[in-house]
């Protein structure tokens, strides 16, 4: 089909509708970059076609180009109203812009008008999930379950759901059934690292590390293509004595975790072998300070066409290159394994010295550095971090000073909190908490303790070695299973016992043995 369409707008280079047979067949094949194009095209000779329209619209959400899918989609909307298909792709413009209200009440209203339609029934799932609804959400997906057994697209949200509920077990039974669903590429790949996930959750490491190499399935919109004209590591080839780059992966908060595995890496290259560790190029001068032997280089990213595309910089010669985190199943098979030195990551001793000073000029007898959000802080990321208002036990710690270590603008979080509690919280006079982590990690590495959400900056003060209190949902993956968290030696866990309980999590924290 695909061929035969190719030739046709060869043939017929001004005819609309060939480059819409073209758009169709390279969306079937996956080829969305292509088929946005050709769609385009189409459109461009038919701007009347309002089904070439909305499958342009369609193409742009897989392309994860937001702004012009919703453009599209409202557009298509205004001019065909009771299009079921044209709601949808508005919908799921709506949560792609993280305007979640809107794509709820939407999506409700859709589904009042045809409550037997397992599809909106799925939508309104996705819609309350995205709202925090995960409770409505599971009832939505069970009654969409319900009208279409055999979809695994489905069945996948419900387990995805069920999995950040904290049930694992009921997550993972849904996992295998929707994969014997036989789903498409991208549900497939979907399901793996979903698989993945939940199997890391419950401590079950060999089983998981293994599944994890989902998360570069190239089915995955959201997985990087990495740009190296380099053989990969299979994984088993010895590396002693090769020229081994390890680039960085995922955001910031998991290539600091992941480099708690640097000295066992360099171990298994020899005395013999090279070290090149492609990560953000803030860490370069922590990397260096900590590992002599690793040269540091920083990685580039770039969005095309709703694509991560991640190379190093500058370029580098080597023998082989991996992920960083391909380095799991054969370092991190077994909690035993994570015998990370405490404190690998070596701040400045200068600036180290600096922030001590200052810090000994604050009231109190303890020094605690908070962080409480994500950079970007969308609907489905945010319910991972407690609200402001969950504070009061840990800011009810008397003889403290508390820091913030949250980077962008925090202004108006501090007043909050201040007015909520009557707690100062102080900010590092002229640090740039997002862009200066030589800066950062020295504070972190002068406090006497660290309290927060999973993100940079919590995971770059367990890095230093601080002692470090983590505020997290039930079951989160990372945990590997454990009450502690494995990744920092001296880290801490405190799980929500059940979803939204931000208190329980809260009142275990202030509890804890503090120095």
């Amino acid at each position: 089909m695909l061929d035969s369409a190719r030739r046709a707008t060869e043939q017929a280079p001004n005819s609309g509708t060939a480059w819409r047979n073209l758009g169709l067949a390279l969306q079937e094949e996956g080829a969305f970059s292509e088929a946005f194009d050709a769609y385009g095209r189409a459109l461009a000779l038919n701007p009347n076609d309002q089904q070439v329209a909305l499958a342009l619209a369609i193409c742009a959400g897989q392309l994860g180009l937001r702004d012009e899918a919703f453009a599209l989609a409202n557009h298509y909307v205004q001019v065909q109203p009771a299009d079921r298909i044209g709601q949808v792709t508005l919908v799921n413009a709506l949560l792609g812009l993280d305007r979640v209200r809107e794509a709820h009440d939407r999506a409700v209203a859709a589904l009042s008008l045809s409550p037997e339609d397992s599809g909106l029934w799925q939508l309104a799932g996705k819609t309350a999930r995205a709202s925090g609804g995960l409770n409505e959400a599971v009832q939505a997906f069970s009654q969409a379950h319900a009208l279409d057994p055999e979809n695994p697209r489905i069945v996948y949200d419900m387990a995805w759901t069920l999995a950040d509920l904290g049930d694992l077990a009921s997550s993972l039974d849904l996992t295998e059934q929707a994969l014997s669903l036989n789903p498409d590429a991208e549900t497939r790949a979907a399901l793996g690292f979903l698989k993945a996930t939940v199997l890391l959750a419950g401590g079950k490491l060999a089983e998981g590390w293994a599944a994890y190499s989902a998360r570069n399935d190239l089915a995955l919109s959201s997985a990087a293509i990495y740009e190296l004209d380099l053989p990969r590591w299979d994984g088993t080839a010895p590396l002693e004595g090769r020229r081994l780059l390890l680039l960085a992966e995922q955001g910031l908060g998991d290539e600091i975790a992941f480099m708690g595995m640097m000295d066992d890496a360099i171990d298994l290259v020899g005395p013999n072998g090279r070290i090149t560790l492609c990560a953000d190029k803030r860490l370069r001068p922590l990397i260096e300070r900590s590992w002599p032997c690793v040269t540091a280089i920083g990685h580039k990213t770039q969005q095309t066409m709703g694509r991560r595309h991640r190379w190093p910089d500058p370029s580098v010669e080597a023998d082989l290159w991996a992920p960083l985190g391909d380095l799991l199943p054969k370092l991190r098979s077994e909690i035993g394994a994570f015998n990370q030195p405490k404190g690998f990551l070596k701040p400045c001793p200068e600036r180290l010295a600096h922030w001590r000073a200052w810090l000994s000029s604050l009231p109190g007898e303890s020094k605690i550095g908070m962080a409480w959000r994500s950079h970007k802080m969308s609907d489905e990321r945010g319910r991972n971090f407690a609200p402001l208002s969950a504070w009061g036990p840990i800011l009810a710690r008397p003889n403290t000073s508390f820091i913030s270590l949250q980077y962008g603008d925090t202004s108006l979080e501090r007043a909050e909190l201040l007015e909520r509690f009557g707690v100062v919280v102080y900010q590092p006079p002229d640090l740039d908490l997002f862009n200066d982590l030589e800066g950062l990690a020295a504070l972190s590495a002068a406090l006497d303790l660290g309290i927060g959400g999973s993100n940079a900056s919590t995971n770059l003060l367990g890095a230093v070695g601080t002692s470090l209190h983590l505020i997290a949902p039930p079951a989160p993956w990372p945990a590997l299973g454990q009450s502690a968290y494995p990744w920092y030696q001296g880290a801490h866990m405190h799980a929500s016992p059940n979803y939204g309980d931000w208190d329980g999590a809260m009142q275990a924290a202030a509890k804890a043995t503090w120095p």
